[in-house]
């Protein structure tokens, strides 16, 4: 019955924003925030924490996306989210923690909980379309504390950005580090730790330092008997 609601309000995109206005309203979701923007075209929240102490900062929630029980802070300035169309998100931790950073997460995801963290000036995390995360994943674009040379006093561990491509499953307690990358159409098995940039398709990465295990596979949702 759900399911079949979800389909008809999916054909009308009028019926889809009211219907979530009234439903956010009623669930006493933020609706305004002064000196920033927030724009929801659609998106249903329930039991949702936004909390901005920064300036001209952007939250953008599209159409059909619902977000359940997350926390949304942003400390810093000029920085953005995107959570693109029918994407489903739950006891999910999302920070800000310096200027011009961003998060723009793609259509039709499935975030299951963790913490996702940018911070340092204009770091982002992006996530592609139709990717799986199970419970408890950390992405993070920094080491949050600075690590110095010894003999120059230079710091050496400044933050890098994280990508995750298209259709990629991410199994639960896996942590993607700063510069970590995720080609489309891979695997990722639980509680991997990856640090680093994997531009091939369709591979299984695992381990603690994470590697490739597996080439040439694709994955379903649906378990095939």
């Amino acid at each position: 019955m759900k399911k079949k609601i979800w389909i008809i309000l999916n054909q009308s995109n009028f019926l889809l924003v009211f219907l979530s206005k009234v439903y956010n309203i009623l669930m006493f979701n933020l609706k305004k925030t002064k000196k920033n923007i927030y724009i929801n075209r659609g998106a249903f929240l329930r039991k949702n924490k936004i909390i901005i102490t920064g300036e001209n900062n952007k939250i953008i929630l599209n159409r059909g996306v619902r977000l359940n029980r997350c926390c949304i802070t942003m400390t810093g300035n000029n920085c953005t989210l995107i959570i693109n169309d029918e994407t489903y998100i739950e006891n999910l931790n999302i920070s800000f923690e310096d200027d011009y950073c961003e998060i723009i997460i793609g259509k039709k995801c499935i975030l299951n909980g963790g913490n996702m963290a940018v911070a340092e000036n204009k770091s982002t995390i992006g996530i592609g379309d139709n990717c799986l995360f199970s419970r408890n994943i950390d992405i993070v674009t920094t080491d949050s504390h600075s690590i110095l040379d010894k003999n120059t006093g230079q710091r050496i561990n400044y933050a890098k950005s994280v990508f995750v491509g298209n259709n990629v499953w991410i199994g639960a307690d896996v942590s993607l580090l700063k510069g970590a990358y995720v080609a489309d159409n891979c695997v990722v098995g639980r509680k991997a730790l990856v640090t680093k940039e994997y531009h091939e398709e369709n591979c299984i990465i695992a381990g603690i330092p994470s590697k490739i295990i597996k080439r040439d596979i694709e994955w379903k949702p649906e378990r095939i008997l």
